[in-house]
């Protein structure tokens, strides 16, 4: 079992923190490699736009407000929400005065050679 209340698996360079909640050796059956993080992105931090060539990402809501950019649109995030950002698209978070936390789920699981910061124009 893993819990948010545990030291996060690692930390970005922006401020999120990342739990590794659940992996592909996890699952019994792991043909579909996946894994599922909690993220929480602190108050007031805006993520460099970025993007992933092999994986899709799909983040819940958990807790907290801020905004999403999937490629030309921006999207209200608040608790209850689910967004997916589709390989390919361009994407970053904004967070208000709270922190926000969103659920992460990679597919195929998360590769940190996979990471690509998108051109500033």
């Amino acid at each position: 079992m893993r819990h948010m209340d545990q030291p996060p698996d690692y930390c970005m360079q922006d401020g999120e923190k990342v739990w590794q909640l659940a992996k592909t050796s996890d699952f019994t059956d792991a043909t579909e490699a996946a894994d599922i993080d909690a993220v929480s992105f602190p108050p007031g931090v805006r993520t460099p736009p970025r993007y992933h060539r092999t994986l899709d990402e799909a983040f819940f809501v958990v807790s907290g407000e801020g905004r999403i950019r999937l490629g030309e649109e921006t999207i209200e995030l608040r608790a209850g929400c689910c967004v997916v950002a589709r390989r390919g698209t361009v994407h970053s978070f904004e967070t208000t005065q709270s922190p926000l936390t969103v659920l992460c789920i990679c597919v195929p699981r998360y590769d940190t050679n996979d990471e690509h910061l998108a051109e500033k124009n």
